[in-house]
């Protein structure tokens, strides 16, 4: 066995770790190597026997990958075997589990793996934990017999690799999978939220400050970088933005800042909330280290009828005249806008501010201000409590 060929084995392993379709080449390369006909990587609990993460070579038949799911991973004893408490690295092989006599007798090798002619296994439990455990199976057929000290030293040698390749590959799911529920709760908002690198790279964007950012109205984006139109607005972002990583949490804009960023056409400008996430050390998904909300005033009057509809059981005339006695109008406008009486518009505010428990204009102006903010990041706290 040359050196150069467990490498190549090594390295497609590594590569399965970043990129989870190349796991079915690397288990069959490893098969190979080990003189099998292919090989499976999978996890189990230590509870009940269906896989909670199974790959196969690309020699293992689809309809017996179904078969094994279905029925017969709950009568394998290979899998008695290695859920006993055995170390991170242990090896094992068939006549650990039964000898030769009594595989003929056993359902899962006479009924399962008899007529796919597979026979033999070695295996290595590459992680431990209290309720779970992964490993790594080769499969043999009757032809290549039973695995001799070579295939076993083999197998030594080349688990920590397969191991630590794991280890990544879980890791990364995570991760992708704490990323997609942050980004999928950030596009329910109404407003735009952008999630910056330290560097001011952009690593997600929702629908909201998608659509803001391709008007290229004021902002937009350079390089895959948040862009401001405005020079003063810009200079202040990338100042903030430095602010914010500089290591100092004495500064004034060390968790964030606002900036108000002019648009074309006279236009209410926008204003970015620039505010860093709790942990900015790589933790959070996509090394996301702060989020900026973009706050749009054109929208307001939509976003806010919207959510005195849902939230307070307002009607769409209600809320449509809640909403332009906020911004301005006065109730004989708006009478006159909708051809009808000033005491059918009196009574339809009335009701309004029934619903919204408010007792005078002043207050339904300080309530629709209120639900116009996005919601508040809460300071984190220094580290070490400095």
């Amino acid at each position: 066995m040359r050196d150069a060929d467990i490498l190549d084995v090594v390295q497609q392993s590594y590569a399965a770790a970043l990129d989870g379709s190349k796991w079915s080449r690397s288990l069959t390369a490893i098969g190979d190597l080990l003189g099998g006909f292919d090989a499976t990587l999978e996890i189990h609990s230590t509870r009940h026997p269906v896989p909670l993460f199974f790959q196969a070579g690309t020699r293992i038949p689809a309809d017996g990958v179904a078969d094994y799911m279905a029925h017969y991973c709950t009568v394998c004893p290979r899998l008695t075997y290695s859920s006993r408490p055995h170390v991170n690295g242990f090896i094992g092989y068939d006549y650990d589990v039964m000898p030769e006599a009594e595989l003929d007798r056993d359902e899962f090798y006479s009924d399962f793996l008899g007529p796919t002619d597979l026979r033999y296994f070695i295996s290595a439990n590459l992680a431990r934990r209290q309720d779970s455990y992964c490993a790594l199976y080769v499969h043999r057929t009757p032809k290549q017999g039973h695995v001799g000290d070579g295939e076993i030293a083999l197998m030594r040698k080349l688990m920590p690799h397969v191991a630590s390749a794991m280890d990544v590959h879980q890791r990364l799911a995570g991760n992708h999978a704490v990323q997609s529920a942050f980004e999928a709760t950030l596009d329910l908002a109404d407003f735009g939220a952008v999630l910056l690198t330290a560097n001011g790279a952009i690593t997600f964007a929702n629908d909201p400050a998608r659509h803001i950012l391709q008007r290229l109205d004021g902002l937009g984006t350079d390089e895959g970088r948040l862009r401001v139109d405005d020079g003063p607005a810009q200079r202040a972002l990338c100042k903030m933005l430095q602010s914010l990583f500089n290591g100092s949490l004495q500064s004034a804009w060390s968790w964030g800042g606002d900036i108000h960023v002019p648009r074309r056409g006279g236009q209410r400008g926008y204003v970015l909330s620039l505010r860093r996430l709790p942990d900015p050390t790589g933790a959070m998904p996509g090394n996301a280290a702060a989020v900026v909300f973009i706050r749009d005033p054109s929208r307001n009057h939509t976003i806010a009828e919207h959510l005195l509809q849902s939230a307070f059981g307002l009607t769409a005339a209600e809320s449509d005249i809640v909403c332009a006695l906020t911004n301005g109008c006065t109730v004989l406008q708006l009478a006159e806008a909708r051809q009808v009486r000033v005491s059918t518009v009196r009574s339809q505010l009335k009701r309004a501010m029934h619903k919204l428990n408010v007792h005078s204009q002043a207050e339904l102006v300080q309530l629709l201000v209120s639900l116009r903010v996005p919601p508040k990041l809460n300071r984190p706290r220094p580290p070490y409590g400095g």
